[in-house]
């Protein structure tokens, strides 16, 4: 049984306790929750405070009754522990146990992130947020009545394992109407890529690669979730910002990571180099897409200046105190030089990058299959209105067409499926 349901039931015991005015023991709720009692004999004075008096042997309950089963999940939970929020407006219960999973997500993924000498750090990092923003955009369509079921092309749900797919997190950008701005988009779209990479093929240790991306998301999740269900649920009081061991590297340890780099990042870095540098500069300087820092040691001759040792200051080229940081920190970025065809793919590179990325085979022929069967360009001699721009290009040059990055995510996403898989092997024929 899990803990949640533990709670469930001690919501209806409590609740039943307290309409017969029955006085309640801990052994009692042990029982009927398949609680230990050493767990929760603590519970009392801390998370049933609220609720429970102590009245001879046992307890006498009061308030369990007049809020949601919602609510006192909620309240009962790790992540929220102010006794205040039972007092809140509570929301539908599948509502709350989506924002619950999300919010555990995210939270596990930092713990995950920040934890010293893990390995899969970065991965687990991604796989996790990525299940964390899937869950808060779920409940976000659940509170509004968007049916976020998959369907297929004549409109039944997808089930798997007897389950309603939902959407993942591709679709739920696809789908949401107010959307975030390009930054954000960009963000996420990037960790999803990345996600993907980690959960098809080996990927090595990419840590320092994406640190400004990883900070962003985090932080561009927690302001979608306040703006959208209020600050109650902001992870800033549960969250701490790690101890940082980087200002000193020997000149042996940089050179080892610079191997390192060379020897078995190059692929990696050639892909993100090659997504940052499709970006508009706008978007690729936005905090919201990657969130680069300076660390200053701060200085303070009175308590107010100096009872925070550390502290966000937001991007603002307006304000006195941010321009007084400019003029403390010569901040320089790499010129990027035009290459031609930057991040775009030749037919039997995407064939491989599909292959590598599903773990299958993956023809020729499958790539020519898969362009037809969702329009990407037309059939015949190549000319620069013969694809959609949105995945190929006309190469003047050598006259035919090259592929996008889009191109390759959107088929890993579609053809990791297997039965669409089949479809298009199957495209053309009677």
């Amino acid at each position: 049984m899990s803990n949640t349901e533990r709670v469930s039931l001690s919501y209806h015991f409590l609740s039943e306790a307290e309409h017969s005015g029955h006085i309640v023991t801990l052994q009692e709720i042990a029982a009927a929750t398949q609680w230990k009692a050493t767990t929760i004999r603590t519970y009392p004075s801390k998370k049933w405070k609220p609720f429970l008096t102590k009245e001879g042997n046992g307890f006498r309950v009061k308030g369990v009754a007049a809020i949601s089963e919602a609510s006192y999940l909620r309240h009962m939970s790790q992540v929220h522990q102010d006794n205040s929020l039972i007092d809140e407006e509570s929301l539908p219960p599948r509502v709350e146990a989506l924002l619950l999973k999300s919010v555990q997500a995210v939270t596990l993924a930092v713990d995950i992130y920040n934890r010293p000498a893990t390995t899969f750090r970065t991965e687990g990092y991604l796989m996790l947020m990525v299940t964390g923003w899937t869950a808060l955009f779920h409940a976000m369509f659940e509170r509004d009545g968007i049916d976020y079921r998959s369907k297929d092309k004549n409109g039944n749900v997808t089930v798997i394992d007897g389950d309603d797919k939902a959407w993942d997190l591709s679709n739920c950008l696809r789908h949401r109407v107010d959307k975030d701005d390009a930054a954000v988009q960009a963000n996420l779209t990037l960790i999803i890529l990345l996600r993907n990479k980690v959960e098809h093929r080996f990927v090595p240790a990419f840590d320092l690669q994406v640190t400004g991306e990883c900070q962003a998301l985090l932080l561009n999740f927690e302001r979608l979730l306040v703006s959208e269900f209020g600050e109650r649920f902001a992870l800033s009081s549960t969250l701490a910002v790690p101890l940082q061991l980087s200002s000193y590297r020997p000149p042996q340890q940089r050179l080892a990571l610079k191997e390192l780099e060379v020897v078995q990042l190059s692929e990696l870095r050639t892909f993100l180099d090659g997504y940052r540098a499709s970006l508009p500069d706008d978007v690729y300087a936005d905090p919201k897409f990657s969130f680069r820092v300076y660390l200053i040691p701060k200085t303070g001759n009175h308590e107010s200046s100096s009872d925070l040792s550390l502290e966000f200051v937001d991007y603002d080229p307006n304000d006195e105190n941010f321009q007084e940081i400019q003029r403390r920190i010569a901040i320089t970025r790499e010129r990027r030089v035009p290459v031609a065809n930057q991040g775009k793919f030749r037919p039997n590179t995407v064939v491989d990058l599909i292959a590598r990325a599903l773990g299958i085979p993956f023809t020729m022929n499958d790539h020519t299959k898969s362009w037809k069967a969702y329009e990407a360009r037309k059939p015949g001699l190549a000319t620069p209105q013969g694809c959609n721009p949105k995945f190929c290009q006309y190469d003047e040059a050598h006259r035919d067409y090259i592929y996008t990055d889009e191109w390759v995510s959107f088929l890993i996403e579609r053809l990791k499926d297997p039965d669409e898989l089949l479809r298009v092997r199957r495209f053309g024929k009677r």
